[in-house]
């Protein structure tokens, strides 16, 4: 009796640690980014920044950034999350505005990847790696 109620036991431990191979994607998209591609528009472009450009884009968490291209500031301000809904589509969710502007893009964080979608058809996608 000792040993069935041991295997249970042991099989029910097991099946409940069950390891999971999704990571977590971080939910934190302040910090430094480096963007490395930029795809979309009407031709469905596909543009690899080249590793003697670095364009580097800073959140930070009072809400203002930062554009840097090779070390120089090209841009800087506050930004704005809100959720957002796409007239195009259904997609919906976090998006990001840049000084108070009415044009947004949707947030998609998946390890150290921020992705930053415009909400229509032709648009494009920056996609972004975890600066270190």
């Amino acid at each position: 009796m000792n040993k069935i109620l041991s295997t249970l036991l042991l099989v029910i431990l097991l099946y409940s640690c069950k390891k999971d191979d999704d990571p977590k994607p971080s939910e934190s998209f302040t910090g430094q980014w480096k963007l490395v591609e930029q795809v979309g528009g009407i031709e469905g472009w596909n543009t690899r920044i080249s590793a003697d450009t670095v364009i580097l884009l800073t959140l930070t968490n009072n809400s203002s950034f930062y554009r840097k291209f090779n070390g120089k500031i090209i841009g800087q301000g506050s930004y704005q999350i809100s959720t957002q809904s796409s007239n195009f589509n259904d997609n919906s969710g976090r998006a990001i505005s840049f000084n108070n502007s009415a044009l947004w893009q949707f947030i998609n964080i998946k390890n150290d990847t921020l992705t930053l979608t415009d909400p229509y058809p032709d648009g494009f996608s920056l996609i972004y790696v975890k600066a270190r």
